[in-house]
């Protein structure tokens, strides 16, 4: 819901604005890549990655893959999703492999896609989630 995604944005805005945080700056990205607004959730993703420390690294790569892939540049988005992988490896990022794979697939690369699936049904706890 488009409305939900709108008020979170300027929760955010309001939240960031007072205590900028890596958390914030990636919360608030998610929200705009929610909202197919890529060019504005790039900016935030990259402005959480210049906090030193975060835990959401990952994550924050992660969601800057996605919005490349989103906006058709699929080269920046395997670095990204590359990097997202390098950066964290819980276990319940297996979506990092998932996003990885559907650019390789979108990109002709088959082979590429398929193993990026099996990398992550070899994360414990996904087999019943593939």
């Amino acid at each position: 819901d488009m409305g939900n995604h709108q008020f979170a944005i300027s929760d955010f805005n309001d939240s960031v604005n007072l205590f900028p945080t890596s958390d914030g700056f990636y919360y608030w990205g998610i929200s705009k890549l929610q909202s197919k607004d890529f060019l504005n959730a790039e900016q935030d993703f990259n402005k959480a990655l210049e906090f030193e420390g975060s835990d959401l690294n990952g994550c924050i790569y992660d969601g800057l893959g996605r919005c490349f892939h989103s906006k058709k540049e699929f080269d920046w988005a395997l670095d990204y999703f590359d990097k997202a992988i390098q950066k964290d490896r819980d276990p319940w990022h297996v979506s990092f492999y998932i996003n990885r794979a559907l650019t390789q697939f979108t990109l002709g690369s088959f082979d590429e896609a398929i193993k990026d699936l099996e990398e992550g049904l070899k994360i414990p706890g996904e087999e019943a989630n593939a």
